[in-house]
């Protein structure tokens, strides 16, 4: 028998600990950072389980759950449609409180490493879970299992206990004159309000208000004002003849400057 070589390291090796991660919105959405991350997960071999409580209409329910690969399972409520508003019918209440079963036996089981919970936070909020049982969850769960809420009206004590939180507003609902960074750039580079950058807003995150509103107008901007960004180099294409509009690009060659603003489009050179 030839004998094995035993390796002593001096570093002990723990399991990562599991993170309690949150993103909320003002709006009902599903976060394409948050599937994009699972598939990332799943393809890395870690089991990934996504719960969305208020979403049906394709004949799901906990025992039908859809693979969407090999360790990437997907699960919606057992309801002939999705649930806008609050659920009021007992059916609705019945498939919710079905689902927050089986979400319980995956997180507490250990089975899956990350467990995303759709809009949860409804079901808190309209009171068809109690926050007490989700913070209890959180507290007793194994400790390298990820759990991720998505979802409006999320309680502040999972906030409180998260890890990470990502809360997503509309910048554009602050006025202007709220914007000193939005004021310097356009007294100094001549730049339209609705082109300026969103990180020069960040100051401003936190008096954004937390209820949808109507987008901001926007301002009229003529062409003298705008700051070309770049310029492109449009070469013809062979088989297309020049025609109106904007099929007017594909017929002139070299470095052309080009601005498109809404309702009209502009080319130095064409009247």
């Amino acid at each position: 028998m030839i004998a094995q070589p035993q390796i002593k390291s001096p570093f002990a090796l723990s399991p990562i600990a599991g993170q309690i991660q949150v993103f909320t919105c003002v709006h009902r959405n599903f976060f394409t950072t948050v599937l994009a991350q699972a598939l990332r997960h799943a393809g890395q071999g870690t089991a990934v389980l996504i719960i969305q409580f208020f979403k049906g209409g394709i004949d799901q329910g906990p025992h039908n759950p859809t693979h969407l690969s090999q360790n990437l399972d997907w699960v919606r409520c057992r309801l002939p449609d999705s649930i806008n508003g609050a659920p009021e019918q007992a059916e609705e209440r019945s498939a919710i409180l079905e689902l927050w079963e089986f979400a319980q036996d995956a997180i507490e089981g250990g089975r899956y490493e990350q467990v995303i919970l759709d809009e949860l936070s409804l079901a808190i909020f309209h009171g068809v879970i109690a926050e007490a049982e989700v913070q209890a969850l959180l507290d007793h769960r194994p400790p390298h299992v990820d759990v991720i809420f998505l979802g409006q009206h999320m309680p502040t004590a999972i906030i409180q206990a998260a890890d990470q939180v990502t809360n997503l507003r509309n910048l554009f609902n602050i006025p202007l004159e709220e914007r000193p960074l939005g004021q310097v750039a356009l007294k100094n580079l001549n730049i339209p309000p609705s082109d300026l950058p969103l990180e020069w807003l960040e100051p401003q995150i936190a008096s954004c208000p937390s209820t949808p509103l109507a987008p901001a107008p926007r301002s009229p901007v003529s062409l003298s004002n705008v700051v070309p960004m770049r310029s492109k180099t449009v070469r013809p294409q062979p088989e297309t003849k020049p025609e109106q509009g904007l099929n007017l690009l594909q017929s002139r060659p070299q470095a052309t400057e080009c601005w498109v603003l809404p309702g009209q489009l502009q080319i130095p050179g064409i009247d």
